[in-house]
């Protein structure tokens, strides 16, 4: 579960640095605009984090319980086409 939480910090700050880079430009492309958009959106949509504080206390011996949480995130990156 640590593993999963500490790629998830690692996401989050990614899409966080791409936000921040791409406002602070003084040219802006459509794809920037795009991407931009896409990345607050996640960012502000998705918290994982309470679950996966929840799903570690009760199922920590369960590698099921730990894979869906891992596919969630996945399918959240893939529902805004960020992968």
């Amino acid at each position: 579960m640590k593993i999963i939480k500490n790629e998830l910090l690692k996401i989050n700050g990614f899409l966080r640095v791409i936000v921040k880079k791409i406002n602070s430009l003084i040219i802006q492309s459509v794809s920037f605009i795009k991407l931009s958009k896409k990345s607050k959106y996640y960012l502000e949509s998705y918290d994982f984090e309470r679950e996966i504080d929840t799903m570690s206390n009760l199922y920590s011996t369960d590698p099921n319980r730990l894979k869906n949480i891992r596919l969630k995130i996945i399918e959240s990156l893939q529902d805004k086409k960020l992968i």
